[in-house]
């Protein structure tokens, strides 16, 4: 166990206690994963939870310039199909009333950018590297890379939005920061994250399915992020859970059943059987979020 974990990377305090210890997310059988497990600790005095030490840019790679990490790199471009812009439009509604400049942090494939543009709005991603970028480019989107967006002009959006991203970043504050810069005065800005203290992680631990080690970094709760507007300039509207994404209880039991019995299914299989229990989940998961439970994934709305 790391005796000195690193100092929270949301607050910057030295103060954390020892959270769980997990094995690396498994892809497929053609690829590899790091030989070891990761180290969670939970901050004391913003409830951040985090990777300590950080894993290394090797390990990194394996995940993120791997085909089989991207499972939807291969996504047709074009306007989104129906049922995705309607299941969009519910769980992810744009936030804001009139079109503007969008900019997606994080926007892999393209989808949510199809989706605002279907609605008006002009936008342009911020992805990981060239490959990453590749789908939402075919798609007619301009994509910058991480390392170019403090170039981006200052007040220049709308909205902005990180969906399932900001969990992957060393540094959330300072990039929270950078974001909350490039909006204009009374801008959107709208993160979703998976949520680390529900009860599909008291049932299943180590082997939940939002935890994926090595690539999400950190987890956040309400009191995290409430720290993070302060420190940003941001004011906190609201805070709720998307309730379209009810439970991985599917892909949690086959974690469980890998380092269990060996059943080792593929991080595209695993996505693919979970999106097939959806209809059986999601009416008790919005009964549950109605009764105040925390869902797998919360969203937080901040304003400029």
């Amino acid at each position: 166990m790391d005796a000195a974990p690193r100092s929270c990377p949301v607050c910057e305090s030295g103060r954390s206690t020892f959270l769980i210890q997990v094995p690396p997310d498994y892809l497929d059988a053609h690829n590899p994963i790091p030989e070891h497990e990761y180290l969670y600790y939970r901050c004391s005095d913003c409830r951040a939870a985090f990777l300590s030490p950080l894993p290394s840019d090797a390990e990194l790679r394996m995940y993120y310039e791997a085909d089989a990490y991207h499972y939807d790199a291969d996504a047709p471009p074009g306007e989104l199909g129906g049922f995705r812009r309607w299941h969009l439009n519910v769980s992810r509604k744009i936030p804001a009333e009139r079109a503007g400049d969008h900019l997606d942090f994080g926007c892999g494939p393209g989808y949510y950018m199809a989706y605002a543009r279907s609605l008006g709005w002009k936008s342009t991603g911020v992805e990981y590297s060239e490959k990453s970028a590749r789908t939402a480019r075919n798609r007619g989107f301009s994509v910058v890379l991480e390392s170019e967006l403090a170039t981006a002009p200052e007040g220049s959006f709308d909205l902005v939005t990180m969906i399932h991203s900001l969990e992957h970043l060393p540094d959330p504050s300072e990039t929270l920061s950078l974001l909350a810069r490039k909006l204009r005065p009374g801008g959107v800005l709208m993160v979703e994250v998976p949520y680390l203290d529900c009860h599909e992680f008291g049932i299943f631990g180590r082997h939940y399915s939002m935890i994926q080690a090595p690539v999400h970094l950190q987890f956040f709760d309400d009191k995290t992020m409430e720290y993070l507007a302060a420190r940003a300039g941001l004011r906190l509207t609201r805070q709720c859970n998307n309730t379209l994404t009810p439970v991985h209880y599917v892909w949690s039991i086959l974690n469980w059943s890998h380092h269990r019995f060996g059943l080792a299914l593929s991080r595209r299989r695993k996505i693919m059987i979970n999106i097939l229990a959806f209809p059986l989940v999601v009416i008790p998961a919005g009964i549950a979020s109605l009764c105040g439970l925390k869902g797998i994934a919360r969203q937080y709305y901040f304003q400029a």
